[in-house]
């Protein structure tokens, strides 16, 4: 029998508005995102959340979401992915249905709408709008990441 999946879908926490050289992809968490999400962080760890993998987008604030996290909460592996950055909601599905069997606990940290949306379609509920630093802990009815798909998900609970 395989254990039970849940996917763990994290927007990434709050950014400073003000794009260098390097554009979009390179802003950074603002003062305040990095608050918002060093007390997701503790809350996870407080409710003893572990990842056995962990999918983050390469850009910088997503970076610093997933390290802030990472710092508090175990986490196996971690992979910074540029395949997320950009990702719409079915692009971010087939990264997901591409998880090994042996991953239970899986975080995927990314942008708005995708995140949003994904939420929404994996648990066939009305669009849901994570704000910066939200998680959303989806309860996943399939023993395999490559049969994830629309409404296989019951949506636990949102945290920030």
């Amino acid at each position: 029998m395989e254990n039970q999946k849940t996917l763990f879908l994290l927007r990434h926490a709050e950014a400073e508005f003000v794009t260098g050289p390097g554009g979009d992809i390179s802003r950074e968490l603002s003062i305040r995102g990095q608050s918002q999400i060093s007390r997701l962080a503790k809350l996870l760890k407080k409710n003893q959340i572990e990842f056995d993998s962990v999918l983050s987008s390469n850009a910088k604030r997503t970076q610093q979401s997933t390290e802030i996290v990472t710092q508090w909460v175990s986490a196996k592996k971690i992979h910074f992915l540029m395949e997320l950055y950009e990702a719409d909601p079915h692009q971010m599905l087939s990264i997901i249905n591409q998880v090994g069997w042996e991953v239970d606990n899986l975080l995927v940290v990314g942008h708005n709408p995708t995140i949003s949306a994904l939420v929404s379609y994996l648990t066939e509920q009305e669009f849901i709008s994570l704000q910066p630093g939200m998680i959303a802990k989806i309860e996943i009815h399939t023993g395999n990441w490559n049969e994830v798909g629309r409404g296989t998900g019951t949506l636990l609970e949102i945290l920030q």
